[in-house]
């Protein structure tokens, strides 16, 4: 009886696997028999007590095989079961002639090296009823043939190594330690300064006479700048309307280059603005002709694959007649922008 009240049937021939690491070596009682090791059974005595023989390969390279016997208390505590079959992780290391592989559950860093364990013939078990999700399966119904039955399990399990992510360290999402707090430097309160009213008010002294001649003083000086500045702005705005009335050879020609100038100035910003619209013409056809692409391309897979990703045929048929309509309104705008812009450059210069 094994542990959780299990049971473990056993025969000649059959193949086991050791559970537990047994170290004879230490107690003088033979070969060590360690966790890990594949044997088979070639004897069982009346008292439940079972041979193993196993395949060892020494150091000078010869190759031998050991045997030992477990004791049914061994065998209890789990110290042997059957080893037709072993995880993908037990496997590393082992060749042999065939491989059958389950693929549930093995993601793209396993799947490799359980596929490549035999030298001969590997063989690889997916279980489409778990691969497929429920959406899929009411969209597609049931396989009608075998080649259906393997491309949707090939295009499921695809999707589903395609999900996975590369192990991480946890060391790598933490954050670096923040900078160390620095303590604020005492605060000094400033001295205060001394008060000096004769700065502050300087007429504060002065009498009431002499602060009365001061303000009619200040106010005589006034007057006579006012009436100073009256009199330049007349004088001013008389040689302003002057030259407007009878503007000099030089001004007429310097009118005209003005002019002249605002126009070309303004042909050049047309050309620009023509130019950058032939930019985004081009840019919108090389666009359009990506997305052409990307739909003969899409064209091109299987019905099933078309159908998985919710189009089909017909739909990329009438996407490629769009594009082309696209690239070729792209291409007139392209062309009608340059000459344009070549037009506008010719007339401002």
């Amino acid at each position: 009886m094994l542990p959780r009240r299990k049971a473990l049937t056993l025969a000649v021939g059959d193949i086991v696997r050791v559970r537990q690491n047994d170290y004879r070596s230490r107690r003088g009682a033979g070969l060590d028999v360690l966790n890990g090791y594949r044997a088979v059974v070639t004897d069982m005595s009346a008292d439940r007590r079972v041979q193993i023989n196993w395949r060892r390969e020494q150091l000078d390279g010869v190759v031998g095989h050991p045997q030992a016997w477990l004791t049914p208390g061994q065998i209890g505590q789990g110290a042997l079961s059957l080893g037709y079959a072993m995880t993908i992780a037990a496997s590393r290391g082992l060749t042999t002639r065939t491989s059958l592989m389950f693929g549930g559950g093995a993601n793209s860093f396993s799947l490799y090296p359980g596929i490549t364990r035999a030298k001969e013939e590997n063989h690889l078990w997916l279980p489409t009823a778990a691969l497929e999700d429920e959406e899929t399966r009411a969209t597609l119904g049931e396989p009608r043939t075998e080649a259906e039955l393997l491309e949707r399990a090939l295009y499921a399990y695809g999707v589903l190594l395609q999900q996975d992510r590369p192990a991480q360290m946890v060391s790598d999402q933490l954050r670096a330690a923040p900078d160390p707090v620095t303590l604020p430097e005492p605060v000094v309160e400033p001295e205060f300064p001394a008060w000096d009213d004769a700065a502050a008010h300087p007429y504060g002294a002065l009498t009431d006479a002499r602060l009365d001649a001061r303000i009619t003083e200040a106010a005589q000086r006034a007057a006579v700048a006012e009436r100073s500045a009256a009199d330049i702005t007349r004088e001013v705005e008389s040689a302003g309307a002057e030259l407007a009335a009878h503007p000099s050879p030089g001004r007429r020609i310097a009118d005209e280059a003005a002019a002249l100038l605002t126009q070309a100035q303004r042909l050049l910003g047309l050309a620009q603005q023509e130019t950058a619209n032939a930019e985004r013409a081009a840019r919108e056809g090389a666009a359009a002709r990506e997305l052409y692409t990307e739909a003969a391309e899409a064209a091109r897979r299987s019905r099933i694959a078309l159908r998985m990703a919710g189009t089909s045929r017909g739909k990329q048929q009438h996407l490629l007649a769009w594009y082309a309509e696209q690239m070729a309104a792209a291409h007139e705008e392209q062309q009608r922008a340059r000459q344009a812009a070549h037009a506008a450059q010719h007339d401002a210069w």
